[in-house]
């Protein structure tokens, strides 16, 4: 068991005390969760809890940090998710973004899409919360 302070996520070193952070998309919509351009995906539905979002992004976000290896001397991996929503996933989002970082302490940003066909975020590009 970890012991207390910020989540370290991925390898940790045994004296590491600066977080070091990096960025990991997360693709939203209303039918699916795309984790790190199509490394984890979990098809949603209407049995889909807070909980079942919540636990397979944070295991997720986990595997990714522990594929970056063991971070510089004295640090430890920091991810920062990026959002990237797509129409009728905002309920997704909010769901998601609120217990990873009450729950997680994981911070985020957010790009809403506004035509599947263009990759190009048009409304709140880049909009933190």
């Amino acid at each position: 068991m970890r012991g207390s302070g910020p989540r370290k996520w991925g390898q940790v070193g045994r004296k590491a005390g600066i977080g070091f952070e990096k960025r990991i998309k997360i693709y939203l919509n209303d039918k699916r969760i795309v984790v790190d351009n199509k490394k984890f995906m979990m098809l949603l539905d209407a049995n889909s809890s807070s909980d079942d979002l919540v636990n397979f992004a944070a295991s997720s976000i986990d595997a990714i940090a522990d594929s970056w290896g063991e971070p510089p001397a004295n640090f430890y991996w920091v991810p920062v998710v990026q959002f990237i929503v797509y129409p009728k996933g905002d309920a997704n989002y909010e769901r998601l973004r609120l217990n990873l970082e009450q729950k997680w302490g994981v911070s985020s940003s957010v790009e809403y899409v506004t035509d599947r066909k263009d990759n190009k975020t048009k409304a709140a590009n880049g909009a933190k919360r």
